[in-house]
């Protein structure tokens, strides 16, 4: 018995390496989620305090004021364009406030979902607890191992003796060679049910095997071996992206738009919100000269400065082409420009002295018309017109919300370059044609590892292109995983990156 103590240490070992890899899992989890969280947390108490001040400057009201004075010309168009600027700053700041709050909900509830339900740590079952146990008639039916002495050994067995054997150990342990190949992909994180047609039995003479099992293989796969399904060996296994991180990426699309929208919006208040400011300036600092409004020298400058920031604001946001920045300067400077020009005493008489008022408030309502329809797309892909779209997601670059990254599994430029090279043939194995997939492997693992690798790969393409109503039954019910993965493998299209080299 002394090697109890060793099987002991061996089972636990990896117990311990189970808990300690799975909240990693745990821990990626949260700190993804944390870059949605914290950020549109953030964003809602700038954005509060922005929207007040914006709804303070609209209606900045005295009761000390003797109320309103008959305004001339000038003053009109001056109000009409400082309370549009403020009042569509507010919209969307008020918008920004709401999308923030529809991702922090979705991204709280979510991964709260995921950590609950399908992240798990896998604690010991009872049969684990079993096996590392000793029980006493593992050496009662067995006297010869019983009484066996360390260290001693025939120095050579003939063919009767070691059938004997084989046949002792059948009698003990029907499914040795079994269980000896599980512990084994244990220890590599590469937990699988191990299957008899993977692993021969050793045969006589004539070809009869020694140790035969009528077990049929199992075909179903469990949450365990998909999240096991690259041995540590494997070429590019720390490259590649865990399948929790890839479940995380797929479920995340319900979050990300209202997360890209909120920044969008923010940035688009902002700005809007310097121009009101560069009107408001003029409108507060203004002065009555002999019944007609002035303006100080001061106010120009405040006028032109915000004006500046409001335009330079914006441009950190987009990054489309120069034609896209020129555009959108010259919709934003264009409204002030005219509005300075309009008013000089030469031009009193001009056509912009006469129908200056609705071309002001068109030309500054057109460079938002022109933003939103930048900001419409088709085909599902991310409106990569704004800067955010290239930070949404920090684990591999996305064209849209409902992309499948081809770049977090096997690749495919990678599969047609090593096909001839490290592809696994899989005809001998008994699994259907959609189930054969090109991996790179280790030339010295078992064909075990290479069965289980076979079975686990395609459940991890199915994911991917699962539905999120699929998705939801199998976070609702973790037990029928293996039933879904049994009835979806072969119906499901795989994606490219599964196919065979």
């Amino acid at each position: 018995m002394f090697d109890v103590p060793l099987r002991q240490a061996r089972e636990f070992q990896v117990q311990n390496v189970n808990l300690a890899r799975f909240a990693l899992f745990r821990e990626d989890i949260r700190d993804l989620a944390a870059l949605t969280t914290d950020k549109v947390a953030n964003l809602l108490v700038v954005n509060t305090l922005k929207a007040m001040r914006t709804w303070a400057l609209y209606f900045n009201f005295d009761r000390t004021d003797s109320g309103f004075q008959e305004r001339t010309y000038q003053e009109d168009q001056l109000a009409v364009l400082l309370g549009m600027t403020l009042l569509t700053s507010f919209f969307f700041l008020m918008t920004s406030i709401w999308f923030a709050m529809h991702a922090l909900q979705l991204a709280q509830a979510i991964t709260t979902k995921l950590l609950v339900q399908v992240v798990r740590i896998p604690m010991p079952s009872e049969n684990e607890i079993a096996k590392a146990s000793t029980e006493g008639k593992d050496f009662e039916l067995n006297f010869r191992e019983a009484l066996r002495l360390p260290f001693v050994r025939p120095a050579a067995l003939n063919k009767d003796t070691l059938r004997d054997q084989m046949k002792d150990v059948g009698r003990q342990l029907p499914q040795l060679a079994e269980e000896v190949n599980r512990e084994d992909s244990r220890l590599s994180n590469d937990t699988r049910a191990a299957s008899p047609a993977a692993a021969p039995s050793p045969t006589d003479s004539k070809g009869t095997p020694l140790l035969q099992t009528t077990r049929p293989m199992n075909l179903e796969v469990s949450m365990q071996e998909l999240l096991h399904c690259l041995p540590p060996h494997a070429a590019g296994a720390f490259s590649e992206m865990e399948p929790h991180l890839k479940l995380l990426c797929l479920v995340a699309s319900a979050w990300q738009p209202f997360d890209l929208y909120s920044r969008v919006t923010t940035v688009l208040g902002s700005s809007c919100l310097f121009s009101g400011l560069a009107y408001f300036s003029l409108y507060y600092n203004k002065f009555d000269v002999d019944g007609s409004s002035s303006m100080p020298t001061e106010a120009w400058c405040s006028f032109l400065f915000m004006s500046t920031l409001a335009w330079w604001n914006l441009t950190i946001e987009i990054s489309g082409s120069k034609l896209d920045l020129f555009v959108a300067a010259l919709l934003i400077l264009v409204g002030p420009t005219l509005w300075v020009a309009s008013n000089k005493p030469t031009l009193h008489a001009s056509v912009m002295q006469h129908f200056g008022y609705p071309v002001l408030v068109t030309i500054q309502a057109s460079w938002i018309c022109f933003l939103g329809i930048r900001a419409f797309t088709c085909g599902g892909e991310w409106p990569h017109f704004f800067t955010s779209t290239r930070y949404l997601n920090v684990v591999h670059k996305q064209r849209g919300p409902i992309e499948i990254p081809v770049d977090i599994a096997r690749k495919v430029h990678e599969d047609e370059d090593t096909s001839t090279e490290s592809s696994v043939n899989f005809k001998d194995l008994p699994c259907p044609p959609t189930q054969r997939t090109s991996v790179q492997l280790n030339p010295n693992r078992s064909q075990d590892s290479q069965h289980a690798m076979a079975l686990a790969q395609p459940l991890i393409d199915v994911l991917s292109l699962m539905p999120c109503k699929k998705w939801e039954v199998v976070c609702v019910e973790m037990p029928c995983l293996r039933r879904l993965a049994a009835g979806c493998i072969g119906d499901l299209p795989q994606s490219s990156s599964s196919r065979a080299a």
